[in-house]
């Protein structure tokens, strides 16, 4: 499974579209208390979700979420 859409919501939310069709929300502010995922915290730098190997990214890819964590722990 890949992810192949992102879109940055408000209150670090993000909109996922996998390549089976299926979209799901998940909820970014967990993540955001990890190192790699510190910067987000800025919102301009989180509207910069992009799809890079199948995965959401931020930072050229110093910031990575996996397409099998975003779809088992979306809503």
């Amino acid at each position: 499974m890949k992810v192949v859409d992102v879109r940055a919501l408000f209150d670090h939310m993000l909109w996922v579209r996998f390549d089976t069709g299926e979209e799901k929300v998940f909820d970014c502010k967990p993540m955001l208390m990890l190192d790699a995922f510190r910067p987000l915290r800025n919102p301009t730098l989180f509207k910069q979700a992009a799809v890079v190997d199948g995965s959401a990214s931020w930072l050229d890819g110093a910031a990575r979420i996996y397409a099998s964590f975003l779809y088992d722990n979306g809503i």
